[in-house]
């Protein structure tokens, strides 16, 4: 993500109203354009109010948590680092999402597309994570079948850890392998669709835009393939990869113990005299 400066906040202020404004009006059966509040004070107002109600189903309470702890953010900005900026910023994001609300974007197509991007990092993440979830699951019941059963989850985990790890670097290998076939493809639709733009003879300005978004396209597609180029030389592909992939960090151990305490039906397979 793109350095995140004050304005950036401002916007997801802007857009959080906006998103209130919008549950409000169509509780009350009026258009947005129509339901008028003179400024954003009175929004504030109107939302604190409202903060513990569900409209049609969503809840109100994640809006406001939400436009309350940016203002904070926005009140000590310059105390803070870059860094921290990023993973706030993110993470609200993520807290938007998460909410499900009907509409997004509100006549901001950069905020627009940087929800967009979040939900397909969050699908792609999702769909590695089930993946390998299965690998773990298959893991552990063949060293059961094989060794017998263990006493306890974290003895399972902690004698299995060696091939569990193993298993899952292979699975992101041809993970990686997949998603580069995929974005070859789309680098290569997206080069024809270049050189088809820039035979076109009318519109020279619109012409020249369309060629522009992309040749961006393309770059963008360029630095992801070349990061998982970069990961799958590497022993431990996580390393470059980070988030993207699943059971990824330096507490994957931990995090394994945790999923399989809610696996009920995987513990009475692999643990005697279930715990």
């Amino acid at each position: 993500m793109k350095k995140i400066k004050r304005a950036d906040y401002e916007e997801l202020l802007t857009e959080l109203l906006n998103c209130f404004t919008y549950l409000i009006s169509s509780q009350l059966g009026i258009s947005v354009d129509n339901l008028k509040i003179p400024d954003d004070e009175t929004s504030y107002s109107m939302l604190n109010d409202f903060k513990d109600k569900k409209i049609h189903g969503f809840h109100i309470l994640p809006l406001y948590d939400l436009t309350q702890s940016i203002q904070t953010y926005l009140t000590i900005f310059d105390n803070l680092d870059q860094k921290f900026h990023n993973d706030i910023y993110r993470d609200a994001l993520y807290s938007y999402i998460k909410e499900g609300y009907p509409i997004y974007g509100f006549d901001n197509k950069k905020l627009r597309n940087r929800i967009n991007g979040l939900l397909n990092v969050r699908k792609r993440y999702e769909e590695n994570l089930y993946k390998k979830r299965e690998v773990l699951y298959r893991v552990l019941r063949e060293e059961a079948s094989l060794n017998g059963k263990w006493e306890s989850i974290n003895q399972a985990v902690r004698e299995a850890y060696p091939k569990i790890t193993y298993e899952f670097e292979l699975f992101n290998k041809e993970w990686i392998r997949n998603e580069m076939i995929k974005l070859l493809s789309q680098i290569e639709e997206n080069t024809l669709s270049l050189i088809k733009n820039k035979n076109k003879i009318y519109n020279e300005e619109y012409t020249s835009f369309q060629n522009r978004s992309f040749e961006n396209k393309i770059n963008d597609l360029r630095k992801r393939y070349k990061k998982l180029e970069r990961a799958l030389n590497e022993e431990n592909s996580s390393d470059v990869l980070g988030k993207t992939l699943a059971f990824h960090s330096d507490y994957q151990e931990e995090s394994i113990i945790n999923h399989l305490r809610s696996c009920p039906e995987l513990i009475s397979e692999i643990i005697g005299d279930c715990q």
